[in-house]
């Protein structure tokens, strides 16, 4: 899915500027927009987990890390098309966060559960990376269940061979909320872009 931004208050103000103002002045705002959502999406990096592990990246970080491609890193370049400018955010992750009301989040196809980390090591990395995980079903705050299927409250976990240390809780699927924080408001992304165009007439106005 991808998220398109358009700034009509700024756009209105470009129109009144003279014609040979208008390509520079618009590609500045433009840039405008994408330096407040940069800005926007290191402030949210910049904040704790809510289940106190590491941050891994969802936010700002480079495309090699293991748990997807961050959001900053899947913002296109901007499109001009005469007096418009869009700027385009190919995350289908953001646009979960973005929706009213997000539908459950479930595994992929041939997959049975989700994997929730349950560990600061695991946060970010797949199953795949631990070899000496095994399937149990486990008591939470306590050791392994006493058979697959028994034990009153025991749910289903990934957990190290050796040591019965839970690194995964699974989950048939999850539940997140709304994020209306995801973006910058449309305020804030107007004021952004009118004050790089200001800017940028400041510059180049004789």
């Amino acid at each position: 899915m991808t998220r398109t931004i358009t700034i009509d208050e700024a756009k209105a103000w470009i129109r009144s500027l003279p014609r040979k103002l208008v390509p520079q002045v618009l590609r500045e705002a433009a840039g405008g927009v994408r330096y407040a959502l940069q800005e926007h999406f290191k402030r949210r990096q910049a904040e704790p987990r809510k289940d106190g592990f590491p941050a891994q990246g969802f936010w700002v970080g480079s495309r090699d890390r293991g748990a997807g491609v961050p959001v900053n890193m899947q913002m296109q370049d901007t499109v001009f098309a005469g007096d418009r400018a869009v700027i385009s955010i190919d995350s289908p992750a953001l646009a979960h966060k973005l929706d009213p009301s997000p539908p459950p989040i479930r595994p992929g196809a041939g997959k049975k559960y989700l994997t929730i980390p349950a560990t600061a090591e695991a946060a970010g990395r797949s199953a795949r990376d631990f070899p000496a995980l095994v399937f149990e079903r486990v008591l939470p705050g306590g050791g392994s269940a006493p058979a697959r299927g028994g034990g009153s409250g025991a749910r289903p976990a990934l957990v190290e061979e050796s040591s019965g240390k839970v690194y995964y809780w699974l989950a048939r699927l999850v539940r997140t909320p709304h994020d209306p924080d995801a973006l910058p408001s449309d305020e804030r992304l107007a004021r952004a872009a009118s004050d790089a165009a200001r800017q940028a007439v400041s510059v180049l106005s004789p």
